[in-house]
């Protein structure tokens, strides 16, 4: 099951205030929003050093390799303009 960042922070929220409390709730989504839920492939070569670095922060922040990269990518095209910045 994919969810957002948002959608999953939310929940970790409400699983915090105690399991039986949880409740997710589903809503109707448009089609250029399914769209975003599917993933796309992206393949790169790195440097050793750059792999290993990413390695170790996704490990600090307990995310997969790919999670960390896809989150690194998003904040920078943010913060440059390149990408609308989500509204949650």
């Amino acid at each position: 099951m994919l969810l957002h960042r948002q959608a999953l922070l939310h929940l970790l929220a409400d699983v915090s205030m105690g399991i039986d409390n949880v409740h997710v709730k589903r809503k109707m989504l448009t089609m250029s929003e399914k769209r975003e839920l599917r993933s796309t492939p992206l393949g790169l070569r790195v440097t050793p050093s750059l792999k290993s670095a990413l390695e170790s922060a996704a490990k600090d922040d307990r995310r997969s390799v790919a999670s960390m990269a896809e989150m690194i990518l998003t904040d920078w095209l943010e913060a440059k303009g390149y990408l609308e910045k989500n509204s949650e």
